[in-house]
């Protein structure tokens, strides 16, 4: 799996589908064949299986029921060797639609998502989450809080969805977040803290794993402590001492 993302293609209309807040493009990686051993009359070739290259641009989440769910039933027809790339410009959103796309990954595109992030806020940042693999460029911000929402209904019924959406909630979002905070800072957030983090923070907290910088891909330890480049030690040169 590669963490630079690739050139979109000429894709024609046929191979992506728009909704009103998120576009999925796709296209076929054929099959390579890579030498493993040069032999005198022939070589010996490794065939690396093709594979589809599924790449979704994610904004903010609702407002399109019909074209979430189109997005969605594209992405399932994916195969066990084809990946998912997920770029990230989002304010948030729906919570469900979050959750429908984190099944989505967690099932269909297993260890196999890779997630890029210009700005995530709130349910952008969890979808950030989702890669297996987490690229943020230099300039990224993320922001996590708790959730808001409402319901309408008789009393016990609210109250009754009320408690069950809390439960589900908690374990859902702040479950995905007790690796890169901790338990206090977890409290802190369901009482209403909004927690803004960037791109070096994101890298010490283990929240992403690459960064973008100059067109390379870095891993997020060497974004905190840059590998010092090597000095070239120069040889001093001696003056001749003329003789008389």
């Amino acid at each position: 799996m590669t963490h630079q993302p690739t050139e979109v293609p000429d894709i024609p209309s046929e191979d992506s589908i728009l909704s009103h807040n998120h576009t999925l493009f796709w296209y076929d990686k054929p099959v390579e064949f890579k030498t493993v051993e040069e032999i005198t009359d022939s070589n010996i070739f490794e065939q690396i299986p093709g594979f589809t290259v599924y790449k979704l641009f994610i904004g903010d989440f609702g407002g399109d029921v019909i074209g979430m769910q189109r997005i969605i039933n594209k992405l399932q027809e994916a195969g066990p060797e084809d990946m998912l790339e997920i770029h990230i410009a989002s304010d948030g959103g729906e919570v469900d639609d979050l959750i429908q796309l984190y099944n989505l990954c967690n099932s269909v595109f297993y260890k196999r998502v890779v997630t890029y992030v210009s700005h995530a806020y709130s349910a952008g940042a969890w979808t950030f989450l989702m890669g297996n693999e987490r690229v943020l460029y230099e300039h990224s911000s993320l922001m996590w809080h708790s959730y808001s929402g409402g319901f309408g209904g008789k009393r016990q019924d609210l109250l009754d969805r009320v408690e069950h959406e809390d439960a589900r909630l908690e374990r859902f979002l702040m479950g995905t977040l007790s690796p890169y905070f901790s338990k206090k800072e977890i409290r802190k957030m369901n009482k209403g803290k909004d927690y803004w983090v960037t791109t070096m923070e994101a890298c010490q907290r283990g929240i992403c794993t690459h960064v973008l910088k100059d067109g390379k891909v870095i891993t997020a330890k060497d974004y905190i402590t840059p590998k010092k480049t090597k000095k070239t030690k120069k040889t001093k040169k001696t003056k001749k001492t003329k003789k008389i």
